[in-house]
């Protein structure tokens, strides 16, 4: 792939003021598995982890059969958390990261964090019905739906 392909721009004034060459690049997302099982090296691990981390569905299906996630270089790990952007908890000491269980905690922060701003939004929709109603001031809109008074003003005034 050339540079000026790999670019979102294509008014051919500005490539004019960007060199074109050739890149040989590795693109997890664009090869095949049986061409990313060539790698023999953690790589092979890394790559099928990038190729797969915007589906969890899949993704937990491949890291829960394949043994090399049970005990991945910590390395490896440190580059899927820095390319992926997922936070995987690493045991300093230890060497080898099990990556079944960082990705079974990772979906229970997920959940949980889901769960909190499901909750955030029912307080946030009861207090907009208690306005609505016009019988609460907002201390006892507060009280009641676990918001601060501040928050409640400023659902009054339409500023979520």
């Amino acid at each position: 792939m050339s540079l000026h392909e790999m670019l979102a721009v294509q008014d051919p004034e500005i490539l004019s003021f960007v060199s074109d060459y050739k890149l040989n690049l590795i693109a997890p997302g664009q090869m095949s598995d049986a061409e990313i099982d060539q790698f023999n090296t953690s790589l092979r691990e890394v790559m099928l982890f990038i190729k797969y981390s915007e589906d969890r569905a899949k993704l937990n299906e491949m890291v829960e059969k394949d043994d090399r996630f049970k005990n991945m270089d910590r390395k490896a790990a440190s580059v899927i958390s820095t390319v992926t952007g997922v936070e995987i908890e690493m045991n300093e000491e230890e060497e080898k990261v099990d990556m079944c269980q960082a990705l079974r905690e990772m979906m229970e922060d997920a959940t949980n964090e889901g769960i909190q701003q499901g909750m955030q939004d029912e307080r946030i929709a009861m207090a907009k019905r208690m306005l609505a109603k016009r019988n609460f001031s907002y201390e006892e809109i507060a009280e009641l739906s676990a918001l601060s008074v501040e928050e409640v003003q400023a659902l009054a005034m339409g500023n979520e």
